[in-house]
């Protein structure tokens, strides 16, 4: 099945996966034969590290259940395992309350230096944000430009006249979730992490 399509049924009881591979439409054996990494791998693990149980069809044609506890050495030789040991039939894995909102922010650097040490910085701040990935972008001042919201709604004129000139950019994106309740307090602290970082500041 889809991780599309899970996160369509956890959904429905207020439930999402704890990790997360950033293109939805794969599916759950597929991910988890490979590791499954995304920005809440810094939190979580990757999405092997998130699983419970498994039924697998190893190459004799056997379906078998497998667990930490149940079969093992099966359990750990599958997950990540690039179907070499099995395929990954049924999967049972940690799930999370789902955030209500999520306040999403992409920033950019020209710097690979300042991106790394702020990437890392936030890794390790205390419950600064609940998603975090850094990627890189070559050559690409049309897709940054149609990124609306990578900009500071406070500095049209650079947005506006942003060119990555064939540059080398790097992008760091940082998820926070909350409830409504939260919101003004959860403005607050993003805009503190923000302020210690030092990325291009028109994005």
């Amino acid at each position: 099945d889809l991780w599309i399509n899970v996160l369509n049924e956890t959904l429905k009881y207020g439930l999402a996966p704890r990790s997360w591979t950033d293109y939805l439409h794969l599916t759950v054996g597929g991910t988890l034969s490979n590791a499954g990494v995304s920005g809440q791998a810094f939190r979580h693990g990757p999405q092997i590290s998130n699983v419970l149980k498994m039924e697998i069809v190893t190459g004799t044609g056997e379906v078998v259940n497998c667990s930490e506890k149940q079969n093992n050495e099966l359990f750990y030789s599958v997950l990540g395992g690039l179907g070499q040991f099995g395929i990954i039939t049924k999967a049972r894995i940690k799930l999370e309350p789902a955030p209500v909102m999520v306040k999403w922010i992409r920033v950019l650097y020209s710097d690979f230096t300042a991106f790394t040490r702020d990437q890392e910085q936030l890794i390790f701040a205390e419950k600064a944000f609940d998603y975090i990935e850094g990627f890189v972008i070559k050559n690409r001042t049309g897709l940054v430009n149609n990124w609306r919201l990578s900009f500071n709604p406070q500095d049209p004129v650079q947005a506006s006249k942003f060119k990555s000139d064939g540059r080398t950019l790097f992008c760091l994106e940082l998820a926070k979730y909350f409830n409504l309740e939260e919101s003004s307090e959860v403005n607050q602290e993003v805009e503190k992490h923000l302020s210690h970082l030092n990325y291009i500041q028109s994005t």
